[in-house]
């Protein structure tokens, strides 16, 4: 929880949105998709991908 708080900080992102990107760092992931952070973004070294943009 205090590293969420802390990447929401960092990041200017909602704490629930953090806790989102914590659980991929976590899992080692190198991607996470989602439709409600900003595509292309790097956070905590997971690049973020919109699924529902094209291309």
């Amino acid at each position: 929880m205090l590293r969420a708080a802390n990447t929401a900080k960092v990041h200017q992102l909602s704490v629930w949105d953090a806790m989102i990107v914590e659980a991929a760092v976590a899992a080692r992931c190198q991607e996470l998709w989602s439709g409600d952070l900003a595509a292309g973004a790097v956070i905590r070294g997971v690049r973020v991908v919109n699924p529902l943009l094209p291309g």
